[in-house]
């Protein structure tokens, strides 16, 4: 359950990094 709590926060996190980097 962590694991995947970490990973979609991760996905997250970065899909909202590239929008704010384009």
């Amino acid at each position: 359950m962590l694991v995947q709590f970490i990973t979609e926060h991760l996905m997250l996190l970065s899909f909202c990094l590239s929008i704010k980097i384009s």
